[in-house]
């Protein structure tokens, strides 16, 4: 009669078949952790790079927009200006073939209280790190950059391109403006803007590999290796500067 128990030979048998189990579960697991982890890191630079596109937007939009709205709902005629004082676009920076500056200057409802209600809204890319400045429309060049280099009014870091390219009513573009030449003043304004916002992640994945984009002006853009990278075009109407 056989001894109640396993043999020596089943037992191996069930610990190679249960570790081969554990061996499978384990690495599906960890892959399925990568992969939620990797959507989340798309997700968040997507989201990062959709910010500020659309608050550049918003910024051209309302660029040369002279009237805004008091708190007793009176309507009020608040900037005038030449189309140069209003709209101010060049490259800038290290990488300057696609880290764009700007600055605009438009009547804002959101300010109740004379001059205050026209702001000048300038942009700047420092060191990957998108800087915004919002001041009074008398503010000094000399104070905006003060403020552009203070990481406080840092809007969002790792991007990579803020890249503009301005369409005029002539039909012709230019990458920056004023320019007298391809969109000059008194025959011509900037009708819209292409833009190109290019992003990447905080922290390395470890698997992407090296990727390229093309900006709105022309230059490619280098997504570092194991880097999760993201890039967005929109064209922006800009109705406001016809009438300056």
């Amino acid at each position: 009669m056989r001894n109640s128990g396993f043999t020596l030979i089943e037992t191996i048998v069930a610990m190679s078949i249960l570790s081969i189990v554990l061996w499978l579960g384990i690495g599906y697991f960890i892959q399925t952790r990568e992969v939620a982890q990797q959507a989340q890191t798309q997700s968040e630079v997507q989201d990062r790079v959709r910010s500020v596109m659309q608050m550049v937007t918003n910024d051209l939009q309302l660029a040369g927009s002279s009237r805004y709205t008091d708190s007793s709902g009176n309507t009020t005629s608040q900037l005038s200006c030449v189309i140069s004082s209003c709209l101010s676009g060049a490259a800038s920076g290290a990488n300057s073939a696609v880290t764009d500056k700007l600055t605009v200057r438009y009547a804002s409802s959101l300010q109740d209280n004379g001059a205050s209600a026209c702001r000048r809204v300038d942009y700047l890319i420092v060191n990957n790190s998108l800087r915004r400045s919002d001041q009074t429309c008398a503010t000094a060049d000399s104070t905006v950059t003060t403020a552009l280099e203070n990481t406080s009014n840092e809007i969002s870091g790792n991007i990579l391109a803020l890249d503009i390219q301005y369409v005029c009513s002539t039909g012709t573009t230019t990458n920056q403006y004023p320019d007298n030449t391809n969109c000059p003043s008194g025959t011509s304004y900037p009708r819209s803007a292409l833009v190109t916002v290019v992003g990447r992640s905080s922290d390395p994945d470890g698997k992407t590999s090296i990727k390229t984009y093309r900006t709105t002006s022309g230059p490619t853009v280098t997504c570092p290796a194991q880097y999760v990278c993201y890039s967005m075009t929109q064209q922006v109407l800009m109705p406001n500067l016809k009438d300056q």
